[in-house]
C-alpha cells in the first residue's frame, strides 16, 4: 500500500509541473452506407477509410392485422397476438368563414349613334362603338305545283326545280271539314273559306258561280291503300248551294279517271252525298276533285248560277250491303226486291216487282210517252286490267224501246224489243272504268206534249248483270 501511494503522489506531481496541452485536430466525418455486395453495412469516412460494422441479430416478424367495418361507421383493428383496437372517422371541423364579397361591376350604357352604329359607354371609362350586321342576299322565289300523284314540283326563279311527296297525303283527307284551307288545292274560282259557318262548325269548301260553270276543282290527294286492306269505301261528303231554292248537280274525279262521277243535286240546305269508291280509288296516291257535274245553262248568262259549298269530306267504311263488289251490280238478279234500286215513276208510268219462283223480276210500264218508269241502280266497273271490254247485260222481254243510261247521262244505249226473252248488252264507256256508277233502266219521258196519240211502253227485266265483252265492246 505504501508503494502504490507513492506512485499516486509522483505522478500527480509530474502532472503539475507539465500543465495544460494543446487542443487535437478535427476528427473525420463518416456515414454508415450498405455494402455493395448487399452483405451487410460499413462505415465509410471522408478520409477514404471503411469500417465493416457487424449485422445485429434479426428481429422477431410482425403481427399480421385486420380492419373490419362495423356498420355503425366505425372499424375494429384485430391482430394476431389477441389485441384489438376500435377506431372511428374524426367528427367534420366546422364551416370557414364566408369569404368577402366580390367588387361591384362596372355599369354600361348603349347610345343609337344615328349611323347603323351604336356605342356602349361604361362607368370605369372604356367604351366601343359596334355596328349591325350587312343584310342577307335576297331569297330565291319559289312555286309548288300538285302533279296529282302524291308528289309536287318545287320549282324556283334560279332554275332550280325538286320532286317531293306532300306531306298531306294520309289514308284519308287532311281537313275535311275546312277548318284550314292548306290542304286544298284550289282551281281558278274555286276557294276555301275558313270563316264561313259549315255543315259542321266553321269552314267550308266554296265552288264560286264562275267555278261551277268552269267546273273548277277543290281537290287533295289520298294514300289511300289496297282495296282488300281498306276497302270498300265510300266518299262522304256534305253540301249545299248558296242561294235560296237553287239546285245543282255536282260530282268527283277520282284518280286518273277523266270523268267526274255524278254526286247528287246540292240544293239550298245541307245534304249528305255518299259515293262508293271504286277499284280505281285505291292505292299509294289517290286524287279527289270536287266540282259541278256540268255546266248549268244559266252560265249563258240568262239567269243567276248558283255557287256550292262542301263540307265534312271523309272517307268512310261502307255500311253493310252499301255497295257493290268490284265487278257487280248490286242487286241485280232483284233477290232482294228492289233494295239498292231508286225508282222514278211519272205520270201514267209504272214500275213494279214481279215476285216468281223461278227469280224475281221488274215490269216496266208507261202508258204514254210522255210518262216515265226508270230504275237507277249501282254498278262497280273494274279496271280494264281486271274485266276488258267492260259491258251491262240484261236479260229482258219487250215489245218497245229500253234505254240504258250510265252516271246520269242524258242518252246511252238504246234497244227495240222483239217481244220474246233476249240478251242485251250495253257497252260501258271507258273513261267509267275504275269507278261506281250509276245505272239507269227502263221507260224515260220521249216528250212533254200531245200525250195521248202514244202507245203504251211495257219491259219486263229478270237480270242485269257486268260481263266482259272485248270484242263487241274494244
Amino acid at each position: 500500500m505504501t508503494t502504490k501511494r507513492l506512485l499516486v503522489a509522483l505522478a500527480t506531481a509530474w502532472l503539475s509541473a507539465c500543465g495544460a496541452g494543446e487542443d487535437g485536430r478535427d476528427g473525420t466525418s463518416c456515414t454508415v452506407q450498405e455494402r455493395a455486395d448487399g452483405t451487410g453495412h460499413e462505415l465509410v469516412c471522408a478520409d477514404g477509410t471503411t469500417v465493416p460494422l457487424p449485422e445485429g441479430p434479426q428481429g422477431e416478424p410482425g403481427t399480421s392485422c385486420t380492419a373490419t367495418e362495423n356498420g355503425d361507421g366505425s372499424r375494429t383493428i384485430a391482430c394476431e397476438d389477441g389485441t384489438s383496437i376500435v377506431i372511428r372517422d374524426g367528427t367534420d371541423g366546422t364551416d370557414g368563414e364566408d369569404g368577402s364579397d366580390g367588387e361591384d361591376g362596372t355599369s354600361c350604357t348603349v347610345t343609337d349613334n344615328g349611323d347603323g352604329t351604336k356605342t356602349v359607354s361604361c362607368e370605369d371609362g372604356t367604351s366601343v362603338v359596334v355596328a349591325d350586321g350587312i343584310d342577307g342576299e335576297d331569297g330565291t322565289s319559289c312555286t309548288l305545283t300538285d302533279n296529282g300523284n302524291g308528289t309536287a314540283d318545287l320549282v324556283c326563279t334560279d332554275g332550280s326545280r325538286v320532286t317531293i311527296p306532300l306531306v298531306q297525303c294520309r289514308g284519308d283527307f287532311f281537313a275535311g271539314d275546312f277548318s284550314i284551307g292548306g290542304p286544298w288545292q284550289r282551281e281558278g274560282a274555286a276557294d276555301v273559306d275558313e270563316t264561313t259557318p259549315g255543315h259542321d262548325g266553321r269552314g267550308a269548301g266554296y265552288l264560286r258561280p264562275a267555278a261551277v260553270c268552269a267546273q273548277d276543282t277543290l281537290s287533295q290527294t289520298v294514300c289511300i291503300g289496297g282495296l282488300h286492306e281498306r276497302g270498300p269505301l265510300v266518299l262522304s261528303l256534305w253540301q249545299q248551294t248558296d242561294c235560296p231554292g237553287c239546285t245543282q248537280e255536282t260530282a268527283v274525279t277520282i284518280g286518273a279517271s277523266t270523268v267526274p262521277v255524278a254526286l247528287g243535286a246540292a240544293s239550298d240546305t245541307w245534304s249528305e252525298a255518299r259515293l262508293c269508291v271504286g277499284e280505281a280509288g285505291y292505292g299509294d296516291a289517290i286524287a279527289f276533285a270536287l266540282q259541278s257535274r256540268s255546266a248549268p245553262a244559266s252560265c249563258d248568262g240568262t239567269g243567276a248560277t248558283p255557287g256550292v259549298y262542301f263540307d265534312d269530306v271523309a272517307l268512310e267504311e261502307a255500311l253493310p250491303l252499301e255497295c257493290p263488289a268490284v265487278g257487280e251490280v248490286k242487286n241485280g238478279d232483284f233477290e232482294q226486291r228492289l233494295f239498292g234500286w231508286q225508282i222514278e215513276e211519272s205520270g201514267r208510268g209504272l214500275v213494279l216487282l214481279e215476285l216468281k219462283p223461278d227469280g224475281n223480276s221488274v215490269l216496266f210500264q208507261a202508258l204514254d210517252d210522255c210518262s216515265e218508269a226508270t230504275a237507277t241502280g249501282l254498278v262497280s266497273v273494274p279496271l280494264p286490267t281486271t274485266l276488258p271490254g267492260a259491258a251491262l247485260q240484261l236479260r229482258a222481254a219487250g215489245m218497245s224501246e229500253i234505254d240504258v243510261r250510265f252516271n246520269g247521262a242524258s242518252t246511252g244505249s238504246n234497244f227495240t224489243g222483239t217481244g220474246s226473252r233476249e240478251v242485251l248488252t250495253a257497252c260501258i264507256p271507258d273513261e267509267l272504268a275504275g269507278n261506281a256508277v250509276a245505272v239507269q233502266i227502263g221507260l224515260p219521258a220521249r216528250r212533254s206534249t200531245n200525250c195521248t196519240s202514244s202507245l203504251p211502253r211495257e219491259w219486263v227485266v229478270e237480270e242485269v248483270r257486268l260481263v266482259a265483252d272485248p270484242a263487241g265492246c274494244p
